[in-house]
């Protein structure tokens, strides 16, 4: 499950839910609309995309998940994840947040904004 939250409250009840594995803060929340702002695009696991099989809201935070019988052959080995979001980020806010909270190795995080149409500086 990836969740994503609009404020710390939710926040902190997707840390609670055992399922959630990636929890996303939607910067700047109050002027945000979570529908309209944040939506899983595409999971993959070793280069193969997974079927999104639910997404619902919760306390008006979000909970998208994916998966398959085939990763269950997968448990307790490395894999390559791979998770494209589009989301809405406020240009005023500066700081954007990424928090690894479980024991990792070899992470690499990469973020596209070709559509975001920023310039070069």
């Amino acid at each position: 499950m990836i969740g994503c939250a609009l404020n710390n409250s939710q926040l902190t009840a997707l840390f609670e839910d055992p399922r959630c594995e990636y929890r996303w803060l939607l910067s700047n929340g109050k002027d945000l609309v979570m529908d309209r702002d944040f939506a899983v695009q595409c999971i993959r696991i070793d280069n193969k995309k997974l079927p999104i099989i639910e997404t619902k809201k919760q306390s008006a935070a979000t909970k998208s998940g994916a998966g398959s019988e085939a990763l269950k052959k997968k448990i307790n080995s490395e894999v390559k994840i791979e998770i494209e979001i589009a989301t809405w980020q406020a240009k005023k806010n500066k700081i954007f947040p990424v928090y690894l909270i479980y024991p990792t190795r070899g992470v690499d995080v990469n973020f596209n904004y070709e559509k975001a149409g920023l310039k070069k500086r």
